[in-house]
């Protein structure tokens, strides 16, 4: 996996200790900077803790999930340099937003395709496909989701979802009874 950003000291936003902070294939990572001792390790490791192994080659920093071995080595006489991975889930610099690269529109409308290209076709395709067709409303937010075995509107409180935001992608009857499939 290319390495992104190689380690490098930050401050936490969250609560402001210092962190190694990398990054790699866009995956920002955060460890606390004080090596662990051989208990440490095995206490955090059991804690569910991510474990990592510094290392220092060619005047710059690696980071990288430390190994079973590595771990065992800690008691040995040259330990290697293992971190515990920082507990705070906050990104140690802020994310700017992607600025749009070509039309202007208002918020939630799409913007047009680049000169020369045309938006794709929303008239069917020539076979089948097994997906079901985005003229049947998964959800109505006057009725509530539709269920996925009998097509009817499920009441609150009767039913199983699986939802993406605020958008129901699979509703079932929780109930056998409610439930009569088509």
């Amino acid at each position: 996996m290319p390495v992104d950003e190689h380690p490098s000291l930050a401050v936490c936003p969250a609560c402001s200790t210092p962190v190694w902070r990398w990054k790699v294939g866009g995956i920002e990572y955060t460890a606390d900077p004080t090596a662990l001792d051989a208990q440490q390790a095995v206490a955090a490791h059991l804690g569910g803790r991510r474990l990592y192994r510094l290392t220092l080659a060619g005047g710059r920093s690696h980071i990288r999930p430390a190994w079973n071995t590595e771990l065992t080595a800690l008691s040995g006489a040259e330990p290697p340099t293992i971190l515990g991975g920082h507990p705070c889930k906050a990104i140690t610099r802020p994310l700017t937003a992607p600025q749009p690269t070509s039309g202007t529109g208002a918020p939630g409308k799409a913007p047009s395709p680049p000169a020369g290209r045309t938006a794709a076709s929303s008239a069917p395709s020539g076979g089948p496909s097994g997906v079901r067709a985005a003229a049947s409303p998964r959800s109505d937010a006057r009725q509530g989701p539709r269920c996925n075995r009998c097509q009817q509107p499920c009441a609150d409180g009767t039913y199983a979802a699986i939802e993406i935001g605020d958008l129901v992608v699979w509703a079932q009857h929780v109930q056998e009874a409610t439930c009569t499939p088509v």
